[in-house]
């Protein structure tokens, strides 16, 4: 496993705390296999409780606080929200510096497995500027977002990539965005939804919304390529680290990007192909593509038995589209 820098993930700031730098030189150990996930989780925990017991006595620590004395220093309010967050957000980017095939993605993911399953600890914050009350963190569940963490990938996603979108020429931010869908793709493989309506295979990426091969004969050809190349290769990232679960959703037509079918997987399939063939495109990309093609004949292969259960019902899928859409019409008709 190569060492991956500390200056290599963008995590640090010349006026990080002595906590925020715990925070970063754990992640750091973390995902060059110093550290175990469960120790990171632990150590986080640790931190979190730390800020919050030394802002807990700052803000006592005057008879009557005032919001000025917060916005200027004077004392610190509790807010445990805030800094979950700011843990949220250095996951993410570290996950934007890790290459696709380094263990440092497991390790990530791993961290966030161990956090889940930390018991779940009441902390204070402040509420409404004026009083002090409990809120609950480490209860990290698809039904409230992960407390925070989806909304945060989301953020991670907007403010990084756009420029990926618009097909800017900003090689950097474009392996960024495979890395960091690499992250996606192996937590949605282990049932962790917060990053699921990011994926290159959703409704939104061009991958899915474009036909590349059409572009050849336009002037912007290059553009076009360079707009497209990180989302197909994206897909590629979401096909080698969540294949089978993706597969098993469209034999067994789940509703995830829109209505998964076994023709949806042949057209992602044949999208692929085309980059794999394409010229136009950077070598190691078409390879990497190609090792998805492959995966994916294997897993056709393979096969699954649509009535068995597997990574569907364990993570909460458990009808089909055609189900829910019959269903529907039902309800329709008794109104």
């Amino acid at each position: 496993m190569a060492f991956i820098p500390l200056e290599a993930l963008k995590i640090t700031y010349p006026n990080d705390s002595e906590d925020d730098k715990n925070l970063t030189a754990t992640l750091h150990d973390l995902i060059n296999g110093k550290i175990d996930p469960r120790a990171a989780a632990q150590t986080i925990d640790q931190i979190m409780v730390k800020v919050n017991e030394a802002d807990v006595i700052s803000y006592n620590s005057v008879p009557n606080p005032t919001a000025e004395m917060i916005e200027n220093g004077t004392i610190r309010a509790p807010q445990p929200d805030g800094w979950l967050h700011y843990i949220w957000r250095y996951l993410g980017t570290t996950a934007m510096g890790i290459p696709p095939y380094h263990s440092g993605q497991d390790q990530l993911v791993s961290l966030f497995q161990e956090l889940q399953c930390l018991p779940t600890r009441k902390l204070l914050r402040l509420v409404d500027g004026e009083k002090l009350e409990e809120t609950e963190i480490w209860n990290l569940t698809p039904e409230n977002k992960y407390n925070g963490f989806q909304q945060w990938l989301w953020e991670l996603h907007e403010g990084h990539f756009l420029s990926v979108f618009y097909g800017e020429d900003k090689p950097e931010a474009a392996v960024a965005y495979v890395n960091f869908s690499s992250f996606l793709a192996r937590m949605w493989a282990k049932g962790i939804t917060a990053g699921e309506s990011l994926s290159s295979l959703s409704y939104s990426s061009p991958f899915e919304k474009q036909e590349i091969a059409w572009t050849a004969k336009y002037a912007d050809s290059a553009f076009q390529v360079r707009r497209y190349e990180p989302f197909a290769c994206g897909a590629a990232i979401w096909i080698l680290y969540a294949g089978h679960v993706i597969f098993e959703m469209c034999e067994k037509e789940r509703r995830v990007w829109g209505r998964m079918s076994r023709e949806k997987w042949g057209i992602w399939k044949r999208k692929l192909e085309v980059v794999r063939e394409d010229g136009r495109f950077g070598g190691d990309n078409r390879k990497l593509v190609a090792l998805a093609v492959e995966l994916m004949v294997r897993i056709e292969a393979e096969g699954i038995d649509v009535h068995a259960g597997g990574f569907s019902e364990m993570y909460g899928w458990t009808s089909s589209w055609r189900e829910e859409d019959d269903g529907e019409e039902e309800d329709e008709m008794d109104d």
